[in-house]
């Protein structure tokens, strides 16, 4: 019998269900979109309706879940650290926990850039590599570091998340009062 696992792209403007084989073949692909972003309360209701519709010909139960969420991600614990630009009222979502309990099948949740780098590590451009940067473009500017066949994630996170990083003109960076 063939095994499955889903696949969950979050985004600014859309969630994107694939239901994928372990040759990381996708089989079916369920897309919504929204005019304004939901916050991490009914993103997860959201994703919740989404896969059951993705799966409701399926005949077993998938062997997991994967979602790629945009921002800052902690992967061990499944929580988002922090709202993105394009996802607001998400910070504090305990992303794994909810989707387990209400899906009842393992949950794991990176950064959409992280596990972007890791498709083509696995399955892309990358194949083969082991070491490779990959950047995003969407709705926002990502990026995704892979090390040793390891995703990078650095201290809090944040690695590569180019698209995060504010650049103001003039900006006074230390502080003296003289500078406006």
């Amino acid at each position: 019998m063939t095994k499955f696992s889903i696949g969950i792209d979050l985004g600014g403007s859309h969630i994107t269900a694939a239901l994928v084989d372990q040759n990381g073949r996708i089989k079916a692909r369920k897309k919504i979109y929204f005019t304004k972003a939901p916050n991490g309360k009914q993103g997860l209701r959201l994703i919740a309706q989404l896969v059951r519709s993705t799966l409701y010909a399926l005949r077993s139960t998938p062997t997991g879940l994967g979602l790629a969420c945009p921002g800052s991600v902690d992967s061990e614990r499944g929580i988002v650290l922090a709202d993105s630009p394009n996802l607001i009222g998400w910070k504090g979502t305990k992303v794994k926990q909810e989707l387990e309990k209400a899906l009842k099948i393992p949950v794991f949740i990176d950064n959409d850039a992280n596990l972007a780098a890791w498709g083509e590590k696995c399955w892309g451009a990358g194949k083969g590599a082991r070491n490779l940067i990959c950047l995003t473009l969407g709705t926002g500017v990502g990026g995704g570091i892979i090390i040793d066949n390891k995703i990078y994630r650095g201290s809090h996170f944040y690695a590569a998340e180019i698209g995060h990083m504010f650049i103001v003109s003039g900006a006074n960076l230390l502080g003296d009062p003289n500078i406006p």
